[in-house]
């Protein structure tokens, strides 16, 4: 008889999950194992509690993957699980499971935690976990100890193996789409786009970011060929695609690689039916490649600047300046082709750091600004619309246990849950200026997500009319002249109502009193 084996994503109590990559690659890993797989989701679900429990009860093995910021849903779904199925084994991967496998095994009942990507290691711990190892203490530690990177207890204490190594991702079968139907989640139901990965892993150093603990610093690439085949897949199964979402934290890093995915995008004639969209660093475009982005109908493209300042930007370990920032959003605006279709240039910016002042604020503002005067000059030579910007942000810079900046800055935040140990909350930032910690304490209340750099500019008129001696330097007016400059002429070449103007206008009257 079959093992039914249940997997649930990151958040289990969300209403509108998005498929989950990895649990569909592990599908695929051991499909023909003989498993009976069912992966928990599905678009606004009722009584999201009840549900679970029925498939909790349902399940012989139950597979949870951990997200750090929820580690308190993923605490109670996972003794949700144990409460109502104590026979079933616990397994939890994921980015929680891969920064803190210790804290997932003392505060979950998960009886293996598996960190990184797991398709090496899967089949032989499922297998294991089916033979009923974890029922004798030496034969779980015999066996399990042979496994790399994974954690489980013994005798009460947490047992930890050696780090696994990182894995090409072309050696594993592609995701069993299969598993699941798109028309059953939000991302596909109402806006008809699919995310897919084409590499794993970054180069770079920043700080603050987890995928070094989950993906690692080894940069590997999918074949590109790999996802041609996905995307003919999908779009089989569901011809009414609209959009591609390359999900990889740096779509652009290897360029040879990216000029020939989107060569073989183009010989299928995938861009004339679908739009594509990606997420990358400033620092590793080049004329080149916008060039080969813009031909094959990518609508648009997201970096990661986190601030105007390069002091702040020094901070985070981003390893590019303010000018390196400009050039980027230069290249993809005055000193490339012009697209058939809208191009859309996302910033996403990290508002609050522990050392940020409102001098960075303001620098932050002026650069946002002086991008969007860039889109709009564009579009009035061109007599249409074809660029924007959009400001997509977190509020604050937010840490993890056993990052780089844990040791350094968890005395600048707060726990604000009594009942949890410090290491499975999400932080708080508190902040000395009182501009800033009023903010984040906004913010941190909010019952909903704001558009976080839209708030941040509301609330600065009020506090500029209070303390008007704050930006009376002439530093500051400089920054504040600029930035209405600018705003100004967002709004005189601006005739097609983009989200710059209306951020401009907001700005302009925030700061033009």
């Amino acid at each position: 008889m079959s093992k039914k084996l249940l997997m649930v994503p990151q958040d289990p109590f969300s209403p509108s999950p998005a498929p989950h990559l990895g649990f569909l690659i592990l599908a695929s890993v051991i499909k023909d194992d003989g498993y009976d797989i069912k992966i928990f989701g599905g678009s606004y679900i009722k009584d999201i509690r009840s549900k679970l429990i029925k498939s909790f009860r349902w399940a012989d093995i139950i597979c949870f993957s951990s997200k750090s910021p929820i580690a308190e849903k993923v605490i109670e779904a996972t003794k949700i699980a144990r409460d109502t199925n104590p026979e079933a084994p616990i397994i939890t991967g994921g980015w929680w499971a891969s920064t803190s496998p210790e804290d997932v095994l003392r505060h979950t009942p998960s009886d293996i935690v598996v960190t990184g990507c797991g398709e090496d290691r899967f089949r032989k711990i499922l297998n294991l976990v089916s033979q009923g190892i974890l029922n004798d203490e030496r034969t779980k530690y015999n066996e399990l100890s042979k496994i790399p990177g994974i954690g489980f207890k013994m005798n009460g204490d947490v047992v930890l193996t050696d780090p696994s190594s990182p894995i090409d991702p072309n050696d594993f079968p592609d995701p069993d789409w299969n598993l699941v139907d798109l028309n059953e989640f939000s991302d596909y139901k109402e806006h008809k786009f699919v995310r897919l990965h084409t590499s794993r892993g970054c180069p770079f150093n920043c700080n603050f970011c987890a995928v070094k603990h989950m993906l690692g610093k080894r940069y590997l690439q999918y074949k590109p060929e790999r996802i041609i085949n996905q995307i003919e897949t999908l779009l089989k199964r569901y011809p009414d695609i609209i959009s591609i979402k390359f999900h990889d934290e740096t779509f652009t890093a290897n360029k040879k690689y990216i000029k020939e995915l989107c060569k073989k995008i183009r010989e299928k004639g995938f861009h004339n039916i679908l739009g594509f969209t990606c997420m990358t660093r400033i620092d590793t475009i080049n004329e080149e490649i916008i060039n080969e982005l813009k031909k094959t109908n990518f609508r648009s493209v997201g970096f990661g600047i986190e601030s105007g300042s390069d002091r702040i930007l020094m901070e985070l370990r981003k390893g590019f300046k303010v000018r390196d920032i400009r050039k980027g959003i230069e290249i993809c605006i005055d000193r490339t082709i012009i697209p058939e279709t809208e191009f859309l240039i996302l910033l996403y910016l990290i508002l609050v750091t522990p050392k940020t002042e409102m001098i960075d604020v303001l620098k932050t503002i002026r650069l946002c600004v002086w991008a969007m005067f860039k889109a709009v000059q564009a579009n009035y030579k061109l007599n249409r619309k074809v660029y924007d910007i959009m400001i997509l942000c977190n509020p604050q810079l937010s840490i993890f246990k056993n990052s780089d900046l844990w040791d350094k800055y968890k005395k600048y935040y707060i726990f604000p849950n009594k009942n949890l140990p410090l290491e499975v909350q999400n932080p708080l930032l508190t902040h000395k200026n009182p501009f800033l910690s009023a903010y984040l304490r906004l913010i941190q209340q909010s019952p909903f997500e704001a558009d976080y750099f839209l708030v941040m500019v509301v609330m600065l008129r009020d506090y500029i009319r209070m303390h008007p001696e704050e930006f009376n330097t002439p530093k500051h007016k400089k920054i504040i002249n600029d930035i209405l400059n600018l705003c100004s002429n967002v709004l005189k070449y601006d005739k097609f109502d983009t989200f710059s103007s209306q951020y401009a206008a907001k700005i302009t009257n925030s700061l033009g009193n």
